[in-house]
């Protein structure tokens, strides 16, 4: 607050165009600064073009934001995700391209209702024998994708985080792990991923879904 942020970000977003004539940048903001961004942009930023779309009467604003386009990215996540698209027929579509890892997909959002934000899942501690680093390979088709996975207990409750050597390498947080006797479930949101497996001879051996697919997968120690 008074720090000069919305200002630093636009000088930010004129920079960044200067390199990109075709990016885009999409600026979600609590209801009681929409009107202070938008007073900010017209007065440092006037050559950058701004579509608002805000407020209960927001249907009405459809002529500002037809084809307006949209960007982001996501960044720790393996094959560094970008989307590009526009603000479609319907005010409450966007449909554009999504590439990662050097595909590119079709790729929709739809708005699906007002943001609900719920408190993350809760972690159980682990015992020793899960603590540590641990390797495998995921076989997906024709692709070998090599992962590490970090866990420790900290305080209450365990830590750990994910690496996809194949994919970038970024460290993705674990959101949630759990033990139950032999078996460990690890819950990775940032890339809706799951997987359960069970301790059996020094190794855990499991099944790692993300969506409707899923795939064996076998942990071990480094070196084994």
């Amino acid at each position: 607050m008074g720090l000069g942020k919305t200002v630093q970000t636009i000088a930010l977003l004129l920079a960044v165009k200067q390199e990109d004539k075709e990016l885009r940048t999409l600026i979600v903001a609590p209801t009681s600064v929409v009107t202070n961004w938008e007073r900010e942009l017209q007065r440092f930023s006037p050559t950058l073009s701004v579509a608002l779309w805000h407020g209960q009467n927001r249907k009405d604003q459809i002529d500002q934001v037809k084809d307006a386009e949209v960007g982001f990215a996501m960044k720790g996540v393996p094959g560094d995700p970008t989307f590009k698209g526009k603000v479609a027929g319907d005010p409450r579509t966007i449909s554009g391209q999504m590439t990662q890892g050097g595909m590119s997909m079709p790729f929709t959002l739809t708005w699906k209702g007002e943001p609900k934000i719920e408190a993350p899942p809760k972690s159980t501690k682990i015992t020793g024998d899960f603590e540590g680093t641990w390797e495998g390979t995921l076989s997906v088709g024709a692709n070998q994708l090599r992962l590490i996975v970090k866990l420790a207990n900290e305080g209450e409750a365990a830590r750990g985080t994910m690496v996809s050597v194949d994919q970038g390498g970024g460290e993705i947080p674990i959101t949630q792990i759990t033990q139950s006797g032999a078996r460990l479930t690890l819950v990775i949101g940032p890339i809706s991923g799951r997987y359960e497996g069970e301790l059996k001879t020094g190794q855990i051996e499991g099944t790692w879904s993300q969506g409707p697919a899923s795939f064996p997968l076998v942990f071990k120690r480094p070196g084994k």
